[in-house]
């Protein structure tokens, strides 16, 4: 059976016309007095195989733009989940092709219109979409990130909350990883604790780092710290606020979470670093963590230390493992 596509269906259609305007052609030069038939068919057959060919261009058209789709669909789900954020298309060029955001029941009202503009026109160098005039209400911020596809380019805006406004601070960046600083942590944590929701917080810790250090040499210590990193990125949601709080110890502010979901948080990296050889750098390397899971309390001091106190437990009890705060269970 032949599976027909749409440009095999207009194909069809134009050489049926084609042969209609052969057998035109050929009535008028074998029947000189059928010659009005024949330019009949010829006037007929002309106009029907320009819309034939339009209508293959628009066919082309709307299967590149189901791709398009597909590819931000796929996107999508790889990085955040069924929704979430609001995608646009640029070509190769650089230049917004389309906007997706309806595509996926998360449209922005963004005001001017993006599609047509240079993507460098509507960003920073910061990677933040810069606020058109008449555009989304003032004070929501987005942060661009592109990504190559067979298309093009997939460009995900993805609005900041407060907290991630005021991680993002270049002055409460952590230089080492990317991530943001302690300083940065406690001000988004104050910010949390001061809201009407609840939430946790997770702290953990590469177990044994100083002697990781001494064995294998600051550098090898120094990639650990940005593989830890970049692991725990990928275990947080894109509202989680993840930051290096000090020299091996990193936290997360989880809000809206339940302790099930806290708990999911740790288990699943301290499973990720159990001690197992992996490659850092030039060194093999074997590494595992520990972590503490504390609630949310009135003031960021004190959920802090509750969090702090459960990981200084966890690593009391032979490290590679987690601690929940005020609880008798641990977790290995």
């Amino acid at each position: 059976m032949i599976r027909r596509t749409p440009d095999s269906t207009a194909l069809i259609g134009a050489g049926l016309v084609a042969i209609a305007v052969i057998v035109a052609h050929g009535i008028a030069h074998l029947l000189p007095s059928h010659a009005t038939l024949a330019a009949s068919l010829v006037e007929i057959a002309l106009p029907t195989l320009a819309a034939l060919a339009l209508i293959n261009r628009m066919q082309r058209t709307m299967a590149k733009m189901d791709a398009i789709v597909s590819e931000a669909h796929a996107l999508l789900l790889r990085v955040n989940g069924p929704g979430g954020d609001h995608i646009l298309h640029a070509d190769h060029a650089g230049r917004i092709s389309a906007d997706l955001g309806a595509a996926f029941g998360n449209p922005i009202e963004f005001g001017p219109e993006l599609v047509g503009r240079q993507l460098a026109e509507v960003c920073n160098d910061e990677g933040f979409l810069v606020e058109p005039a008449g555009g989304y209400a003032s004070g929501r911020k987005f942060s661009v990130r592109s990504v190559p596809q067979a298309s093009g380019n997939l460009v995900i805006l993805r609005e900041m909350t407060i907290n991630q406004q005021i991680l993002g601070q270049p002055s409460f960046v952590d230089a080492l990883t990317g991530l943001p600083n302690r300083q940065a942590f406690l001000r988004a944590l104050d910010a949390s604790c001061a809201s009407d929701q609840t939430g946790y917080v997770a702290v953990f810790a590469i177990d044994h780092l100083r002697a990781i250090n001494d064995s294998h040499g600051d550098a090898t210590g120094d990639a650990m710290l940005r593989t830890f990193a970049a692991d725990a990125a990928e275990l947080v949601r894109a509202d989680d606020s993840l930051a290096r709080i000090s020299g091996g110890a990193f936290a997360v502010i989880l809000p809206t979470a339940d302790l099930a979901r806290a708990e999911k948080i740790a288990s699943r990296l301290v499973a990720k670093f159990d001690g197992s050889a992996r490659k850092v750098g030039d060194a093999i390397v074997r590494a595992s963590a520990s972590a503490g899971v504390a609630p949310w309390r009135d003031n960021a001091a004190g959920t802090i230390r509750d969090a702090e106190s459960a990981l200084l437990i966890a690593k009391a009890r032979d490290h590679d493992r987690y601690e929940v705060a005020g609880s008798a269970r641990r977790r290995a």
